[in-house]
């Protein structure tokens, strides 16, 4: 039901509530408490039900939607930050993710959503595991390689810099797939 209303409304209030309400559903929490993980066994199965009922195709339209309408809305980067890490969290679970956000013609906004937000610190993790999942696909990474993800790729690791962090194995996993599925079109 959340999800029929998160797809038919234009209320943008709303839209960013039932999104706060969805990643607080979907995305995983850390801890080391046993009410944690059987909270994120729940949570995993939230994810696979959502995933079953098309909500991958809802929250990318949801992105499209508001990057088209981000300059007069208030908390629009709430929701953008809602959003993105619902999707980082779908993108894993998601077998035909990339295929979705490229039919949706979604793949350019993101990479242009991480180009914008290369310093944001409450972006940048979950928009490295999206461009990770989208590059392990050839068609995407054709479109990603003809929008300048090197570059943009070339900027996040000036940033991230030499120690070893999460961050930074998600850019280099990206840039490995990127360079396996690249080679079919030099």
């Amino acid at each position: 039901m959340l999800l029929s209303i998160f797809e038919n409304s234009k209320d943008a209030p709303t839209i960013a509530y039932i999104a706060s309400i969805f990643r607080e559903t979907l995305c995983l929490k850390q801890g080391k408490s046993k009410k944690c993980s059987a909270n994120n066994l729940n949570r995993q199965q939230c994810v696979q039900v959502f995933v079953t009922l098309n909500g991958t195709q809802a929250v990318v339209r949801a992105v499209l939607a508001n990057n088209s309408r981000r300059e007069g809305v208030a908390g629009g980067e709430q929701l953008l930050s809602d959003l993105v890490w619902i999707l980082a969290s779908l993108a894993t679970k998601d077998p035909k993710f990339a295929t979705k956000v490229r039919m949706l013609g979604c793949v350019r906004i993101l990479h242009y959503i991480l180009k914008g937000h290369m310093t944001d610190n409450k972006f940048i993790f979950p928009l490295l595991i999206v461009i990770k999942q989208l590059t392990k696909n050839p068609i995407t990474v054709s479109i990603l390689i003809r929008d300048g993800i090197a570059v943009t790729y070339e900027r996040a690791l000036a940033t991230l810099g030499c120690i070893p962090t999460v961050r930074l194995r998600l850019c280099l996993a990206g840039i490995a797939y990127m360079s396996k599925n690249s080679t079919q079109f030099i």
